[in-house]
């Protein structure tokens, strides 16, 4: 949604936290907002996009929000496999492929305390 003020952004309903650009192009990003429950939220100028991500991943932990479904397996992933987080989520045998394929490379630190494949607590 290129040249449409964060005012306008916030009337749009969709009810997931979502990262807003802002800037005349794509390519030429001023600044980054979140929007929350029709809220915009400006974030510092300086922000880049890995910190805003970083908030954007901790909204949804703080305040329980659920993913939006077309980005559900990869916070689920990022989830496990970044922050470490244990709870309900299981991962897919995709993400586990994954994750070791990470593991391997060297771009994803082992973690033996997370026994991803133990039967989850019913």
């Amino acid at each position: 949604m290129l040249h449409t003020p964060p005012t306008e952004l916030a009337q749009a309903s969709k009810s997931y936290p979502t990262i807003v650009a802002c800037g005349e192009t794509s390519s030429e990003i001023q600044y980054f907002c979140l929007k929350v429950e029709n809220q915009i939220i400006p974030l510092p100028d300086d922000m880049d996009f890995l910190h805003v991500f970083d908030l954007f991943f901790k909204v949804h932990k703080i305040f329980d929000l659920k993913y939006e479904p077309r980005l559900h397996n990869m916070m689920v992933f990022v989830e496990n496999f970044i922050y470490k987080v244990k709870n309900e989520h299981r991962p897919t045998n995709r993400m586990l492929e994954i994750s070791g394929y990470l593991e391997i490379s060297g771009h994803l630190e082992k973690d033996d305390d997370m026994d991803l494949l133990a039967p989850s607590a019913a």
